[in-house]
């Protein structure tokens, strides 16, 4: 089916409208979540202020390489901590899940102070999750 402009499809220049939809749709997505590799990498561009509003951020049910992904980060940074907690359907091809806690300039990530699975790493602002279907921990944070 062609399209002329103002046709929904295309545009003047026979350009399809979507594309800037869909550009946003794809920058959007990121993010929440995005797969490198065999990495599953959550919360990666959420803004620093972001945290410092005391709402909860996540995605439910977001479709991503390894099925869908649910998870909540929970940050108290006047109690001094941050709490995440998330599922995802599908580990099988799944290397590690990285959470980005992108804190306010300020706030500095401690150590991590309840973890399911155990062996969770703390680098920098990334904490490194093995493969699980379900995980959660809690991080101290500076004052």
């Amino acid at each position: 089916r062609q399209g002329g402009a103002g046709s929904g499809l295309t545009d003047s220049r026979g350009l399809h409208d979507c594309y800037p939809a869909a550009f946003f749709t794809w920058l959007f997505r990121d993010l929440f979540l995005y797969e490198e590799e065999r990495e599953l990498h959550l919360a990666a561009g959420v803004p620093r202020h972001w945290y410092a509003t005391g709402r909860p951020i996540g995605a439910s049910n977001a479709p991503s390489y390894f099925g869908a992904v649910t998870y909540r980060i929970a940050a108290d940074l006047k109690n001094r901590s941050v709490s995440v907690r998330g599922s995802i359907s599908n580990t099988s091809d799944l290397g590690a899940i990285v959470v980005h806690l992108n804190l306010p300039e300020e706030r500095k990530i401690g150590r991590i102070t309840q973890a399911s699975p155990q062996d969770i790493g703390l680098r920098g602002g990334m904490v490194r999750v093995p493969p699980s279907r379900e995980f959660s921990f809690v991080v101290e944070v500076s004052p």
